[in-house]
Formats: structure tokens, sequence, C-alpha cells
């Protein structure tokens, strides 16, 4: 998610954490007419920064076990995969009894 803060003036402060977006630009247009290069800022809150480490962490793990989907398929194809039926109706049923009445 991409965030424009160009044209933000001030300083924006969220309710009990950390969380400020400063413009560079406008403080030290206030302060002085200096010539120096001026720039933005933005500062994360750490639980900002916790949930993009655990995205990034999450993007990493494959969504499907290739290694397991791989075994099936060997078993399958030889003919000797043999399916557990009352651990196929445990999981059924334990499936039934999360949804909602």
């Amino acid at each position: 998610m991409a965030i424009d803060v160009r044209n933000i003036t001030g300083r924006i402060s969220g309710t009990g954490s950390k969380q400020s977006v400063s413009n560079e630009k406008s403080k030290r247009s206030e302060n002085s007419a200096s010539t120096s290069k001026l720039s933005d800022s933005l500062l994360l809150t750490d639980t900002a920064s916790t949930l993009q480490r655990a995205e990034q962490l999450l993007s990493a793990i494959p969504i499907v076990n290739s290694t397991e989907v791989s075994e099936i398929s060997e078993s399958l194809s030889n003919g000797n995969y043999e399916v557990d039926s009352e651990h196929v109706a445990e999981k059924i049923i334990r499936m039934e009894q999360s949804l909602p009445s």
C-alpha cells in the first residue's frame, strides 16, 4: 500500500502510538530561508513494522507442500494410496462442529 506524504504539513499523531508524519520542507521554510535539500519523513509504529515483517515472512512460505503432493501423487499412480476413513470422518465432524449454527 502506497501512501503519498508529499503534501502533508505539520505533524499527525495517532492515538496511543508513536505514529507521526512530518514535513521537513514546512519546518525549514518556517525556521530559515535555507537552500539545503528538503525531504519528507515517515515514522512507522512498532506494530506497523512488526506487521510488515510478518507479511514478508509469510510471503516466503509456499502455500502448497510440494514434497507431500509428490508423495501422494506417486502413491496414487502406484495404486498403493490408502485412505484412513476414520481419520477423514473425524475431520469432517470437527469441521461441521466449527461451522456456525
